[in-house]
């Protein structure tokens, strides 16, 4: 990429911290490509939790010409009591303006790129002239994907794709600078365990609720974290700040890794990660990495690997800190540290 690069969306205003998804992205990816050599800005509405930040450039103040590229957190059209963001206007043309190489992040198979100027222009009557022009920037733009295959998110494939696992960065940062957790350190063997199985996340549809449907037994302590179901036989507990997640994990002896149909052997996603440097054992859907080329280590590969609910049941019998020791190599290995 070149030299000076600025981040924004369209739609949804881009936020800079860690507490959620988007944030993340947004704080590691600025962090990826300065170290690559690059100055980088985030551009967006300058609201009272970003006021202090040097490099997060107000809309309004904003020249994209400036920049040599400009990297686009893909976001939906939601405009909360029918009222569109402030910002949302002048980046969109902007953006329709720009002469340089533009970049699309593409971390979420419901959030597809879209012609965000059509979408103004039916809704509110703006932005028509930028139509056009949003149909060339979506036909010529790089696609960058954390995983193997973007057409499985997309529906179609880009002329421009960059496989880049921003994931992976993402969490190896953090949880090498967490001081929290320790990657090293012997797992203790008094920890306490009130769940017996735990999965998080939101509401996705019927096709990952099924998955969690097969793989949740019945007669085992069930967890769910954000995901409300009447069908899953669990106790519920709505979304959790990251640090509280962790905590919670940690409560539990397993977490099941599962996702969307175009997850399944193609994207390795957050709670692989954020399970592995936890205190409680993967299960990985078989269909989520079905070459097991994500586990390297023998013992792991054999037990960490379901089927089904009793493979899950017999990986929950199994718990013990030894196996927690060895998942965290795991997690070390991959992070190459």
């Amino acid at each position: 990429m070149t030299k000076k690069i600025a981040i924004t969306s369209v739609f949804a205003n881009v936020t800079y911290n860690d507490k959620n998804h988007r944030g993340l992205e947004a704080m590691f990816f600025k962090k990826m490509m300065e170290e690559k050599g690059s100055k980088v800005d985030v551009v967006g509405y300058k609201n009272r939790n970003v006021k202090d930040l040097d490099f997060y450039i107000d809309f309004n103040d904003t020249d994209f010409s400036e920049y040599g590229a400009v990297v686009i957190q893909l976001s939906t059209a939601n405009f909360f009591g029918g009222q569109m963001g402030t910002h949302c206007e002048k980046i969109c043309n902007d953006l329709a303006n720009y002469k340089g190489k533009i970049y699309m992040l593409v971390n979420d198979p419901r959030i597809p790129p879209i012609n965000y100027a059509k979408v103004i222009s039916d809704r509110f009557g703006l932005c028509a002239d930028s139509i056009e022009s949003w149909d060339r920037i979506i036909k010529e733009a790089t696609y960058l994907f954390p995983g193997k295959d973007v057409s499985r998110y997309l529906g179609w494939q880009p002329d421009n794709c960059i496989n880049l696992d921003w994931f992976l960065y993402i969490f190896k940062h953090r949880f090498t600078q967490d001081e929290s957790i320790d990657l090293q350190a012997p797992t203790r063997d008094d920890i306490e365990k009130k769940w017996d199985l735990v999965y998080y996340g939101d509401r996705r549809g019927s096709f990952r609720e099924n998955q969690i449907l097969k793989y949740f037994p019945k007669d085992t302590n069930n967890l769910l974290i954000g995901y409300k179901s009447n069908k899953v036989p669990a106790s519920f507990m709505k979304k959790l700040q990251h640090s509280d997640l962790m905590k919670e994990l940690d409560r539990a002896k397993v977490s099941l890794i599962t996702g969307d149909e175009e997850h399944l052997n193609n994207v390795t996603t957050y709670r692989f990660y954020e399970t592995l440097a936890s205190n409680c054992l993967a299960a990985i859907q078989i269909e989520y990495d079905p070459g097991r080329d994500l586990i390297k280590d023998p013992v792991l590969r054999d037990i960490l690997y379901v089927k089904s609910h009793d493979d899950v049941k017999r990986l929950i019998s199994m718990w013990s800190p030894e196996l927690i020791d060895r998942q965290k190599s795991e997690l070390r290995r991959i992070f190459n540290i």
